[in-house]
């Protein structure tokens, strides 16, 4: 669809993505409930969060959880608990994250979703780590980002290394820890030597860590450098 190749090149939070995700949804609606209008509805869930526009996410991921839940296709299910893991985290919901990331892996077949820039199952274990932080189970979030890395080192593909080294810079600034910081920025920076389909939000987050783990770490590393050969 427009709306994905807009995603791609100008990221999931630019005007032309929204407004090709909306105009494909008036279309969607017309026709009724189909596979095409869950998956607008996700397209379009995903520009309004990029934009954080928590009010118009919820509203979205309720409609996708209805349609979900009615139909009980796995694929369904599967995006609708990964949207509501990821607006729950976004609104401080902490708690209530891990619930919906195993009610989504529950239904989560990796072979499904090779299609998406990102894998679910990647993206959503990310947010749990860091929701474990949030609440005090500090030995439990790492314990999940040592799963998600195992599990995006089996997808055999960078951009899910670099999404899941990204969650490992997060984690550690706020365990402070600067070693393990700067081994997961420059583990980051090297999956991302190859293009990766990143928003401008993803690569601000991306140099924004490498700055901080050369920072942190008190090497005498050039982070500009660092960023300009990973090409983000």
């Amino acid at each position: 669809s427009m709306g994905n190749i807009y995603a791609m090149i100008k990221g999931l939070g630019s005007a032309e993505a929204v407004q090709a995700y909306q105009r494909a949804r008036e279309i969607a609606t017309q026709l009724g409930d189909s596979p095409q209008f869950f998956f607008i509805l996700i397209g379009l869930w995903s520009t309004v969060n990029t934009h954080s526009d928590m009010k118009a996410s919820q509203e979205l991921v309720d409609e996708l959880l209805r349609i979900a839940e009615r139909d009980s296709i796995p694929m369904y299910l599967t995006w609708a608990y990964f949207a509501k893991a990821l607006t729950d985290y976004e609104l401080g919901h902490f708690s209530e994250v891990g619930e919906s990331i195993e009610k989504m892996l529950k239904n989560y077949k990796a072979e499904e979703h090779t299609w998406a820039p990102f894998d679910p199952k990647v993206t959503s274990l990310n947010h749990a780590a860091l929701a474990l932080w949030h609440t005090g189970h500090i030995d439990q979030a790492r314990k999940t980002l040592v799963e998600n890395l195992e599990s995006a080192r089996a997808l055999n593909s960078p951009p899910n290394m670099a999404m899941a080294h990204l969650a490992g810079c997060s984690l550690f600034i706020y365990l402070r820890d600067p070693q393990a910081l700067l081994e997961h920025a420059e583990a980051m920076l090297a999956a991302a030597a190859e293009p990766l389909p990143l928003d401008n939000g993803q690569k601000i987050t991306m140099t924004a860590s490498v700055g901080v783990a050369v920072a942190e770490s008190g090497q005498g590393v050039d982070p500009d450098t660092l960023v300009q050969d990973a090409d983000i």
